[in-house]
Parts: structure tokens; C-alpha cells; sequence
């Protein structure tokens, strides 16, 4: 394997600022894990360096501190590896202004939650962080969502605080933000709406809830792009070949999607530039994604268990 760069310098993840650095920040995203540094974070970088804007993102971390201090220490900055099958690539993408880290207090969040600024508020959080049924229903018995119906000015839960968010901007006169969700829940923007507005209704904010349906927009999205966590041997990897010392590196794949329903209450980047799909209708790629895509990697995966061997790459590798 060959490994190629782009644009790549050695002082570029801890020593210098990022290139963006006279750009705002637009868009407030909850969850940098690896996923959202290896799509959502990769477009906006791609789109802020084409077209320019005032797009960066504000990452919040709901639970960890130590990605919060790792990036912030290299100013938002990290080095992502494209694999390919014969030739990888090392990325530096620089979309992230800076981490909070929630469990030191959500007063920041709020301000910008809160800020004329901020025309987005998207997330990568697994579906279990919502306490949303399928049918778009609080699920009343999780933990988030009970305890935050219970204290709705301190919710530690993502409806919660996107109820209270959009509160905010109602109180300070501002628009509403567009919600953005970009987990792998089927129908993803209609679900947050529907518990974003059950939330208010149910903390006797009725008004809010009209507010909302009336303001704010929840696009339908669909992301695809396979991305390991990230090990040492990989942090080992980056510093041996690029002389690049990078605490929070990401790998991933070089195949990249991501679909969304064009449907923003206050201004988007144009993410189309870079090859997001802006679409009426996502439902049909969702059912592409898993019919073709998911079905046909679990029917290697079975067969090659019946095989004997371990892993899906194993399976591709057998000509046969």
C-alpha cells in the first residue's frame, strides 16, 4: 500500500492555527466521536476551503473531557486516513473551532445555542440517546427523558437541550435553527420533531411547540461511511510516516455518503459543492442503504462464517 498526503505540514495539528480561523462558528454539533470527524466534519471543511462562510463547528462532547481538551489543544485540528484498497491518503481537516465538554457546564452550549450565529444544530449521538420510539413517541421511561421532563431548565438529555435551545431563540426573538440529525435512525428529522414537540407539549409549553412547528425544520438525512475507532497503532502510524504527533486521528473508508432532505429554516452551507445529495425524499436512499448495501454485507458475512473465516474482508479477498 501506498500512502499519499494532502496537503499535510508537521506543524500543522498542534502548532499552528487552523487556516479557517477568521471564519464563525454556524453550526453546533453534538457527538465529534469518529464519525462525525470522517463526514460531516470532512464536507464542511471541503465546502468552508471551495466557497468560504461562516460555517466552522462548535463540537460539544455530552459525556468525555478528554476529546474536548485533546482537540481543543490542536485548535480543532485533526489528521483523518483515507484507505483505499491500493493507495491510502492523509487528510488535515480543520471545520472544528473548538469542543465543550458538557459535563463542566452547559453555559457555553447555551450561548451559542442561543447565538444569531447559529443557523445548525446537528448530531451524531447512536440512536439510543433520544428516547424516541419508532413512531416518534417519548419513551418516558429513559433515563434523559425522564429526568429531563422532570428539571426542563437543566436537561442533560439532546432533547432536552434542543427544546430549551429553540426556547432561547423564541425568548430573544431570534429564528429558529434547523436540527440536523444524522444518526442511523430511519426517518431521523421527523423523529426529533415529533419528540421535540411531544417534550415541550408535555412541560406545559405550548406556545413553544407551535413556535417550533411553525420555525424550526428537521431535515431527513441518511450517512454512510465505515469508521473504526481509533487505536494506538493508528496514532503510531500517522506520527512514523508524517512526522504528525496527532492525539485524536480517524480512518476511514474512502467510499462517502451523505443524503439530506433540502429543508433548512435559516441558511446551509453548500454541501451540494462537495457532493451531499440534496434530495425532496430521502426514504428511497434509505432503502437502497439497507436492501443493497446492509443485506448484501450481512449475506457475505453469512456466508463466509459458514466458510470459516472471521472477518468480511476475508470473504471479499476468496475468489471463489
Amino acid at each position: 500500500m501506498t500512502v499519499g498526503v494532502d496537503d499535510c505540514r508537521s506543524d500543522e495539528i498542534s502548532g499552528a492555527k487552523a487556516d479557517f480561523g477568521d471564519r464563525r462558528a454556524g453550526i453546533v454539533h453534538f457527538g465529534v466521536g469518529a464519525f462525525h470527524r470522517a463526514h460531516q466534519a470532512v464536507y464542511t471543511h471541503d465546502v468552508l476551503e471551495k466557497s468560504g462562510g461562516d460555517w466552522r463547528i462548535v463540537g460539544v462532547s455530552l459525556r468525555s473531557t478528554d476529546l474536548a481538551d485533546d482537540l481543543n489543544e490542536q485548535n480543532g485540528s485533526y489528521s483523518l486516513m483515507i484507505r483505499g484498497k491500493e493507495e491510502s491518503s492523509l487528510k488535515i481537516v480543520k471545520s472544528i473551532k473548538s469542543v465543550i465538554a458538557a459535563v463542566r457546564g452547559m453555559d457555553e452550549i447555551y450561548q451559542y445555542l442561543s447565538a444569531p450565529e447559529t443557523k445548525i444544530v446537528s448530531m451524531t449521538l447512536t440512536e439510543k440517546a433520544y428516547g424516541i420510539d419508532q413512531n416518534g413517541a417519548l419513551d418516558l421511561t429513559h433515563e434523559a427523558v425522564a429526568h429531563d421532563l422532570s428539571n426542563p431548565d437543566k436537561p442533560k438529555g439532546i432533547i432536552g437541550i434542543i427544546t430549551k435551545g429553540l426556547q432561547l431563540r423564541k425568548e430573544l426573538g431570534l429564528n429558529a435553527f434547523t436540527v440536523l440529525c444524522c444518526d442511523n435512525l430511519s426517518q431521523n428529522g421527523d423523529l426529533v420533531r415529533s419528540g421535540v414537540l411531544s417534550f415541550a407539549d408535555k412541560i406545559g409549553e405550548t406556545e413553544l411547540a407551535a413556535w417550533i412547528a411553525d420555525n424550526a425544520t428537521f431535515p431527513n438525512t441518511m450517512v454512510d461511511r465505515i469508521t473504526p475507532a481509533t487505536t494506538d497503532a493508528l496514532v503510531g502510524e500517522i506520527e512514523r510516516s508524517f512526522g504528525l504527533r496527532d492525539a485524536v486521528p480517524v480512518e476511514t473508508e474512502a467510499f462517502s455518503q451523505w443524503v439530506i432532505e433540502d429543508k433548512f429554516a435559516d441558511g446551509r452551507p453548500n454541501w451540494e459543492d462537495v457532493g451531499v445529495l440534496f434530495v425532496d425524499d430521502v426514504k428511497p436512499y434509505e432503502h437502497a442503504k439497507l436492501r443493497i448495501l446492509n443485506g448484501s454485507h450481512s449475506l457475505i458475512a453469512y456466508a463466509g462464517f459458514l466458510c470459516g473465516k472471521k472477518y468480511v474482508r476475508d470473504v471479499m479477498a476468496d475468489d471463489l
